[in-house]
């Protein structure tokens, strides 16, 4: 089993979904060096989707968890199919 351990900044609050069971956040994680920066000396960082699942965890993402907070996240990695490379 593949598990991912995560460490980054909400771009937002967290949002529901319409039932209340999930809810959706953006983590901006910055890239470690030798790769943290682009041609032109900027920052770089990536963006990942998360989801927290369960009428539990995600009333606690809504209660807890802010835009610029840094957090820690432990879970499984799911590919979102949906986009195009």
């Amino acid at each position: 089993m593949n598990v991912v351990m995560l460490s980054g900044r909400l771009t937002k609050d967290p949002k529901p979904n319409d039932s209340g069971k999930i809810a959706n956040v953006t983590l901006a994680i910055d890239r470690p060096y030798p790769f943290s920066k682009d041609k032109n000396g900027d920052r770089v960082s990536d963006f990942l989707m998360l989801k927290f699942i369960g009428e539990r965890n995600a009333n606690h993402a809504m209660q807890y968890l802010h835009k610029g907070i840094k957090i820690n996240v432990r879970g499984l990695p799911r590919p979102n199919r949906q986009r195009p490379l």
